[in-house]
C-alpha cells in the first residue's frame, strides 16, 4: 500500500517542532509494522486560522485526485 502522510503543527516554536518530529517518527514505525510504502510526507506549519494557505495540504489533495497513492494517513493530536 502506497501512503501519503499529512502532518501539521500550528507554529514553528521548539515544542511544535518536537511534535512534528514525533508525528513523523510515529508514522515511520506504523508503516514499518504494516509493511506499507511511503509515497510522501506533506507537512504544514501554520496556524489553524490560516487554513487557506496550507500549501502542502493543497498539494496532497491534487496528488490524491491524480491517484499518486492509495491512502492518506494523518494523526490527530489531542491536548
Amino acid at each position: 500500500m502506497k501512503c501519503a502522510l499529512y502532518v501539521r503543527v500550528s507554529t514553528d516554536n521548539e515544542e511544535q517542532k518536537a511534535s512534528l518530529e514525533n508525528q513523523q517518527r510515529f508514522f515511520y514505525q506504523f508503516l514499518a509494522e504494516k509493511d506499507w510504502d511511503l509515497y510522501k510526507f506533506y507537512i504544514d506549519v501554520e496556524s489553524g486560522t490560516k487554513s487557506k494557505k496550507r500549501e502542502s495540504f493543497k498539494q496532497l489533495i491534487q496528488d490524491a485526485k491524480h491517484k499518486k497513492f492509495d491512502i492518506i494517513l494523518a494523526k490527530e493530536l489531542l491536548s
